[in-house]
C-alpha cells in the first residue's frame, strides 16, 4: 500500500501544473499595480482616522495632525476599478513605518496581501531593518503562498531571525475583496 500511494504523489503534482502559472501570473499582476501606483500615487484617495474617531476624513495635505491613527489610500486604476487598498498606522516618533496593503483583481478579489515594516536598528548596515510578508492568493481566497524576508535600507537579505529586532507586533487583517476591506475600513467612496 506505501508503494501504492508513493506513486499517486507525483501524479497529484501532474493534475496542478497551473500553480506555478498562477502565481506567476499573480505576482505579475502585483508588481504592474506597484508600478502604476507609483507613476498615479498623486491620484490616490487619501483617507485619515483620528484616534477615538471612525469617522475618516479626507486628507488633502501631507500634514498629519498630532491624533493622527491610520492612512488609508485608495487606488483605482483607468476603468475605476479599485486595485489596491494600503493601511498605514501613523507612527508619532518616526521610529517604525508600517503599511498593509491589499491587491485586488478586475472582480474586486484580494489576490495579495503585503505586510511591510521598517525600523531604525544600528546593527545593520544602513540603520534600517525592513521585515516583509507578502501572501498570494486564488480566486477562492485560498493561500497559494506565503514569503517573507528581513532585508537593509539597499534591500539586501539581513541573515538573522526576526525576533532579534524590536518590530512593532500590531495585529491587522486581511480581507477577501475590496467591499469588505472598505467596509472594516469605514472608507466611503462617493460612486
Amino acid at each position: 500500500m506505501k508503494t501504492l500511494s508513493l506513486l499517486f504523489i507525483p501524479i497529484i503534482f501532474l493534475l496542478h501544473p497551473t500553480l506555478d502559472a498562477d502565481l506567476t501570473v499573480l505576482k505579475k499582476q502585483k508588481e504592474t499595480i506597484d508600478q502604476y501606483a507609483y507613476k498615479h500615487r498623486k491620484e490616490m484617495l487619501v483617507f485619515l482616522k483620528l484616534e477615538g474617531k471612525s469617522k475618516l476624513i479626507r486628507l488633502k495635505t501631507e500634514d498629519l495632525p498630532d491624533n493622527a491613527e491610520y492612512i488609508y489610500n485608495v487606488l483605482k486604476d483607468g476603468s475605476g476599478h479599485i486595485v489596491l487598498i494600503e493601511q498605514i498606522p501613523c507612527s508619532q516618533s518616526g521610529d517604525w513605518y508600517i503599511e498593509w496593503k491589499h491587491y485586488f483583481d478586475a472582480d474586486g478579489n484580494t489576490f495579495c496581501f503585503s505586510n511591510r515594516q521598517s525600523i531604525f536598528n544600528d546593527s545593520v548596515k544602513g540603520g534600517v531593518v525592513v521585515e516583509e510578508l507578502v501572501k498570494y492568493y486564488n480566486k477562492e481566497f485560498r493561500l497559494l503562498e506565503s514569503k517573507s524576508k528581513l532585508t537593509d535600507k539597499d534591500d539586501k537579505t539581513i541573515s538573522r531571525k526576526v525576533s532579534e529586532f524590536d518590530f512593532r507586533d500590531y495585529k491587522y487583517s486581511i480581507y477577501k475583496n475590496a467591499d469588505e476591506c472598505l467596509n472594516a475600513f469605514y472608507i466611503i467612496l462617493n460612486k
